[in-house]
């Protein structure tokens, strides 16, 4: 049954919480962090982050429980860089953004907009001034409450 299998995978993530929460703090600490990924079915846990884990990173991989796999894969960039050319953009063109922030696999930044002239853009990097590869979608701004 469905219900059950949802309630197996919830079982499954509080197992291995603790240590996926003491990987991405050792990731992050390391400033190689970009995001992260849970595979409920193959029991998989994804890392993405900039080049090879540091030694304090492959020290807390080696300590992985046999209930989950963990997959380092390499990304382009880093989540905190991402998220400050985000910040920067946000704060240039306010009020033509919806929302943006860093892909989980660090490999750009994703925006919305309502603005045509973004969406119609050829190349919306050239229009933002980004340093790095960005995707631009039709999105209303978030509501508040």
């Amino acid at each position: 049954m469905n219900g059950n299998r949802l309630t197996e995978y919830e079982r499954w993530q509080a197992d291995v919480g603790a240590y996926t929460d003491r990987l991405v703090g050792a990731v992050v600490a390391s400033g190689q962090y970009a995001g992260a990924e849970i595979r409920h079915a193959t029991r998989e846990f994804i890392i993405f982050a900039m080049g090879e884990p540091s030694p304090p990173v492959a020290a807390v991989l080696q300590q992985a429980p046999d209930i989950v796999r963990i997959t380092w894969r390499r990304a382009p960039y880093t989540q905190a860089e991402l998220t400050s050319e985000m910040r920067r953009i946000m704060s240039r063109f306010h009020g033509r953004l919806t929302s943006g922030g860093a892909r989980h696999d660090g490999t750009g930044i994703e925006w919305t907009t309502t603005d045509a002239q973004l969406l119609g853009a050829p190349d919306p990097r050239a229009v933002l001034e980004c340093r790095y590869p960005v995707t631009i979608e039709y999105g209303e701004p978030p509501v508040t409450h």
